[in-house]
């Protein structure tokens, strides 16, 4: 254990996780390595905790007299002091990149610093799923060493993403001339019907995984303007 990661777990220890007293000294050192790493790792530049104000009303997305009338207005108070919260975990892959969604918590309530893993419990695993959807793109990444396997012909392959926070698809069909991009045809929810019908022919059903600065790069770089 580190002076870091012991410093935090001490932390931990002394104002609980998510400011409940007599948690375990298990989960105290779980959450201070993530901590830890989220903070100073490999790829701390490259990982944020941000609170966003909610854009939905809390007692419409959680209803009221869960309780009773009294909790509810105890409730509408500790809004109206500390404001109603969205907490996100993103990363980035590079500097210069987009920031990517990995995690989010809404309806955070009752905290002066939603953002703080001392405050709100669920933040430690935020930090967590961002790191880990980083390392994986960074995985994913170096396991891509050309996109050249079909020779000197035109062929299309299909780059794949995954989804955006919301679900959406981020693929794109790729045409590569001698190995190399030539266009991108954004694939959103259209399937192959994407491709023009006079090339469909040219897509194997090839598919590579890719990260989302590539996908946006080609869609971008490699898109026809109509």
């Amino acid at each position: 254990m580190n002076k870091n990661v012991l410093k935090l777990y001490r932390k931990f220890r002394s104002v609980g996780i998510g400011g409940i007293y007599g948690q375990n000294a298990m989960d105290c050192l779980r959450n201070a390595r993530i901590v830890d790493e989220f903070e100073n790792g490999e790829y701390s530049n490259n990982l944020r905790i941000i609170a966003e104000e909610e854009s939905d009303n809390y007692f419409d997305v959680m209803g009221r007299n869960c309780i009773s009338e009294k909790e509810d207005k105890r409730q509408e108070e500790i809004i109206e002091r500390l404001g109603n919260w969205c907490v996100s975990a993103q990363y980035r892959l590079s500097d210069d990149s987009d920031w990517i969604h990995a995690d989010s918590i809404g309806m955070c309530t009752g905290y002066e610093n939603p953002a703080s893993p001392f405050e709100n419990g669920y933040v430690p695993d935020l930090m967590k799923s961002a790191i880990d959807a980083l390392k994986k793109e960074m995985d994913d990444t170096r396991g891509i060493k050309t996109l050249n396997p079909v020779g000197p012909s035109a062929q299309i392959v299909k780059l794949n993403s995954g989804n955006d926070r919301n679900g959406n698809p981020k693929r794109v069909f790729v045409r590569l001339i001698g190995g190399r991009a030539d266009q991108a045809f954004d694939e959103g929810y259209r399937g192959t019907g994407a491709i023009p019908k006079a090339i469909q022919n040219e897509y194997k059903g090839l598919i590579f995984d890719i990260t989302r600065s590539d996908y946006n790069h080609y869609v971008k770089n490699y898109t026809i303007k109509k």
